[in-house]
């Protein structure tokens, strides 16, 4: 998988929107959409992340992002 640093917030939510991947964002800093789906990291329960994705990204059940959303959560639950 390719990486993209963004400067800010704001730059990872058009990434998103357009598609691309999936991004590791503090919950105060993203804007709730209808087409983003987030899985919620409650290892930093002061300041709450989540790994946000777009919904449509996570149909391909063989994309990278499904897989590694998947493993995460595999992994988060034990």
């Amino acid at each position: 998988m390719d990486n993209a640093i963004c400067s800010n917030a704001n730059e990872a939510y058009g990434l998103l929107l357009a598609g691309f991947g999936y991004a590791y964002l503090p919950e105060h800093e993203i804007m709730k959409h209808p087409e983003l789906i987030v899985f919620k990291w409650a290892e930093s329960p002061n300041a709450p992340f989540g790994i946000y994705s777009k919904s449509s990204v996570l149909k391909d059940r063989s994309s990278r992002e499904y897989l590694f959303i998947k493993n995460a959560k595999e992994l988060y639950s034990k």
